[in-house]
């Protein structure tokens, strides 16, 4: 699904729609790394500078920045969705069907406390 390759042509990172991130050696073709983590395929990657820092964006809504040395996730990052955590208990005025669209945007029944 995606390909980045790192700033000093050494190492390249494939994202792949089996939900795993993949780290290669270019010079041996050997993978180092495979990330799990995702819940959706990855179609983009970019590494940062200095180049242990991956970033891999998928279906999932997540963008997740990755250790490439240790395998670790060291954070997920996520925007939230438009009607998130927005209390339509008592709401009035709108069919059975639009509230299944408001939960399935995020919308909450219960009170929150």
């Amino acid at each position: 699904m995606s390909v980045a390759f790192s700033h000093n042509g050494r190492t390249i990172a494939s994202g792949s729609d089996d939900l795993t991130v993949r780290i290669w050696n270019i010079v041996t073709g050997e993978c180092l790394q495979v990330l799990s983590g995702h819940r959706g395929v990855i179609p983009s990657l970019a590494f940062s500078s200095p180049e242990n820092i991956l970033a891999s964006a998928s279906h999932d809504e997540t963008i997740k920045l990755w250790d490439i040395l240790t395998g670790k996730c060291l954070r997920t990052l996520r925007s939230p969705k438009l009607y998130e955590k927005m209390n339509i208990r008592a709401i009035s005025g709108v069919t059975e069907a639009q509230k299944m669209t408001l939960k399935a945007l995020g919308a909450v029944t219960e009170v929150l406390l």
